[in-house]
């Protein structure tokens, strides 16, 4: 019902937007690189066909350097001790396999400690830390997708002069 109503009363500017939307043109999305490539090469001149190689070129190059650089920011945080870098004949490579190892040794450094958590809790609800922060959108009507619903449901019957509440 507030769907409905929402839509009546704001007719025009769906209308508006509905008439833009079919106004705008297509465009082809770096999310379909097959279609993309196709597409290029059936209808474009050679010029901008070789202007897209060059571009995929550099664009792969930089994405080549990018995670690199993404993974020196991470081991900047931790502590020296882990800081030997591995070696391997790309600095990339290098820096990746340094920070993965760095991921992995905290990792079995803490299994025991969750291993023993697990065999203390088991059989038993299990009130972790963050547990109940996540399943509190479930219970607590002020959060989550179901506080929205219910406001939209709740307007819906404002709307129509009927009383704010569930009883249908």
């Amino acid at each position: 019902m507030y769907y409905v109503e929402y839509r009546r009363i704001n007719k025009e500017i769906i209308e508006e937007n509905s008439r833009k939307d079919r106004e705008r043109k297509k465009s082809l999305s770096y999310y379909l690189p097959e279609f993309i490539e196709s597409f290029i090469k059936e209808n474009e001149s050679k010029e901008f066909q070789q202007f897209w190689e060059a571009k995929k070129r550099w664009y792969n190059k930089n994405e080549k350097n990018e995670w690199p650089l993404v993974y020196i920011e991470y081991l900047e945080d931790i502590p020296e001790q882990y800081f030997a870098i591995e070696p391997a004949k790309d600095w990339r490579i290098a820096v990746q396999a340094t920070w993965e190892r760095y991921k992995r040794n905290k990792v079995i450094e803490l299994l025991p400690y969750a291993h023993e958590q697990y065999l203390e809790h088991k059989g038993e609800k299990w009130n972790y830390e963050g547990r109940e922060e996540h399943f509190s959108a479930f219970k607590d009507d002020e959060k989550g997708i179901q506080n929205t619903i219910r406001k939209h449901i709740l307007e819906g019957r404002k709307l129509k002069g009927e009383p704010l509440d569930f009883n249908f």
